[in-house]
């Protein structure tokens, strides 16, 4: 009995599987599928061919230059080669005692353009020109070089760049916290046309250079002056603690030239657009040459920072001429009261990177021109200088500067003094 039930459950299920395939078209609906799939096969064989035509119209874009969004440079691939325009303009405005033969008014005290860069790697070029109108339409050198990197920590330089003497002066004027470096520095040989080997270590706190200059030109510098030497100059530093914040540095630097044909100017004045209080010539024909000794310091902790230096020149008399001795130096401090730190690298002081900043700063300067040489024109000066930057952002300051000058002339019977009062302000930008 059970048998004959499932027997005829058996067959009452496949009476219903047929009746239900009996409406379906198999051979229409494999037809379907295979019209599907070749519609997909060509769909698959268009976007092959799309790849293909992308891969060919793009294949030279990773060969094609980087353009820097930051700054105004353009570098290949493979970084090898880079251009990089850029400048800086300054303009300042000043006021003064009569006492200091000051220029009441506006100035550009430095309006630059430069081009820099990169070739085939380790070859580096700057060309940059000065428009600030000192001379009425002139155009002064300033870096103008060729060098070579391909040694690690080596830098070899041909050209017209800053002989490596002072850390005022070896500090870019973007990044100097008063708007004119002192007496001592305009005393320095500065930009020169020579040769220079250089090398900083992998933690740039410890270099050394050394280079043979010639120098027929202005010395950039308050109040001016000029050069007409050639010879060696060389610097070395350290920097035994140098962090973010945390710096203290240590450096000398010194020079050995001979006259050339031109006479020696020193000059110094309270502002760039002022009198010069200091102007004293050494006739080339008296001096067969001079040696110069520069000892630094640097020091940074926090928002606080210091440096110091001081110079001693001896000018080594001929014909009869008695040795010719001056000196000159300076000590200044600043604080950032938004709690920045002065950035230092490689020697010097650098950028300061904030927006909003504000940097109050003192200096006390003197220099010691007094030799019995310059007669009349001898002098003893000191003077004060109290600051206040404010960083708009990292390329754009504004800056505020007051000078209390005093200066001694001494004639040997009777001693005359200049002294006064000069305001300055500054508004630069670089790019």
């Amino acid at each position: 009995m059970f048998k004959k039930a499932l027997l005829g459950g058996v067959a009452l299920a496949a009476i219903s599987t047929t009746s239900a395939f009996a409406g379906y078209d198999v051979n229409s609906r494999v037809d379907a599928l295979e019209n599907e799939l070749r519609e997909l096969k060509a769909q698959m064989q268009m976007r092959d061919q799309k790849m293909d035509e992308l891969e060919t119209a793009t294949a030279g874009l990773a060969d094609l230059p980087k353009f820097s969004g930051k700054k105004l440079q353009i570098t290949s691939a493979d970084g090898k080669y880079s251009i990089r325009f850029g400048g800086r303009i300054m303009i300042d405005a000043s006021a003064g005692d009569e006492d200091l033969d000051m220029q009441h008014g506006l100035e550009f005290r430095r309006v630059r353009m430069f081009v820099s860069g990169k070739i085939a790697g380790d070859w580096k070029y700057k060309v940059q020109l000065d428009f600030d109108g000192d001379s009425a339409g002139s155009t002064d050198f300033k870096d103008i070089y060729i060098a070579y990197t391909g040694i690690k920590g080596v830098e070899l330089k041909a050209g017209h760049f800053k002989a490596p003497q002072g850390l005022e002066e070896l500090t870019s004027s973007k990044y100097i916290t008063f708007m004119e470096r002192t007496a001592m520095s305009g005393m320095l040989p500065s930009r020169n046309i020579g040769l220079q080997g250089k090398y900083d270590d992998k933690k740039n706190s410890f270099g050394v250079a050394l280079g043979y200059f010639s120098a027929d030109d202005l010395v950039e510098g308050n109040g001016g002056g000029s050069q007409s030497t050639e010879g060696f100059t060389g610097r070395a530093y350290w920097a035994p603690i140098n962090e973010k914040g945390k710096v203290l540095h240590l450096g000398v630097g010194g020079s050995a030239r001979h006259t050339q044909d031109n006479d020696i100017e020193v000059k110094w004045a309270a502002l760039h657009n002022a009198g010069s209080l200091i102007d004293v010539t050494l006739d080339a024909d008296d001096f067969e040459g001079f040696t110069s000794v520069t000892p630094e310091i640097g020091f940074v902790w926090g928002p606080f920072s210091a440096q110091a230096e001081y110079s001693v020149f001896n000018w080594e008399g001929e014909s009869g001429i008695d040795d010719v001795d001056y000196s000159a130096g300076y000590v200044l401090a600043s604080y950032f009261v938004t709690g920045e730190s002065r950035p230092y690298s490689k020697g010097s002081f650098k950028r300061v990177k904030s927006k909003g900043a504000v940097e109050l700063a003192a200096r006390y300067e003197f220099a010691d021109v007094s030799d019995d040489y310059f007669g009349n024109d001898g002098a003893d000066m000191t003077a004060w200088t109290f600051g206040v930057n404010y960083y708009f952002n990292p390329a754009v300051r504004l800056m505020a500067n007051v000078v209390l000058a005093d200066v001694e002339y001494n004639d040997g019977t009777s001693t005359t003094d200049a002294d006064g009062t000069a305001f300055g302000t500054r508004l630069q930008i670089d790019f």
